[in-house]
């Protein structure tokens, strides 16, 4: 519903038109009662920042013979992707940077990185330093590790939005509830990891009598 208030100078108070609500009337079938709606759940940068550092550093990372070791990782945004910055401490002390496509991990309501790479000025670095990085399983290993969980933000969402009762006016009331939160893109902000979801519910119309 949409309205335009207009402001009316005048000595007397102006006769307003108002059209006549059509007639209640039953129908052969009944609208559907379901409805959806649409919201986001972010986790601020810094934050996820703690998790990544946690989550990473939680065990040394082993490819054949070789040893990394990371002691802090932090993310933000680049052209599109995610930027993991990696601290590391072994086989030397440094930071190294991987690109990856942020993506939706469903069956831990997590947030992931697909398709990660090294950036170029890491790749040239560690084909110096520590080329085993380049060709070993330290990239996939990260991959699988750096998820940043939104499990428990999007069932607070779905226990919150179980139930909804709003009364709307003159007597009507609205009750009804979500009864499923479908998850539909992610991003990053400057500031926040993002997750935008679709709640999925039913509606229905109680009139006072």
């Amino acid at each position: 519903m949409a309205a335009r208030p207009q402001m009316l100078l005048s000595e007397a108070a102006p006769v307003l038109d108002r059209p006549a609500l059509p007639p209640i009337r039953t129908v052969a079938q009944a609208p559907s009662p379901r409805f959806s709606m649409d919201f986001t759940a972010e986790i601020p940068l810094a934050h996820a920042d703690s998790l990544l550092t946690a989550i990473l550093s939680a065990h040394p990372y082993r490819s054949g013979s070789h040893e990394a070791v990371v002691k802090s990782g932090r993310i933000y945004a680049s052209g599109g992707k995610a930027v993991l910055g990696l601290g590391l401490t072994k086989p030397f002390a440094g930071d190294v940077y991987v690109l990856g496509v942020p993506v939706f991990d469903t069956v831990g309501s997590a947030l992931a990185f697909d398709s990660v790479d090294y950036s170029l000025s890491s790749s040239s670095a560690l084909a110096r330093t520590a080329d085993w990085l380049l060709h070993g399983t330290f990239r996939s290993q990260v991959a699988k590790a750096a998820k940043v969980d939104f499990g428990k933000q999007l069932a607070g969402f779905r226990q919150k939005l179980s139930k909804l009762e709003m009364p709307a006016g003159d007597g009507v009331t609205l009750r009804g509830g979500v009864q499923r939160v479908v998850p539909t893109s992610v991003d990053i902000s400057a500031t926040a990891l993002r997750v935008h979801v679709r709640a999925e519910g039913t509606v229905q119309v109680d009139v006072g009598r």
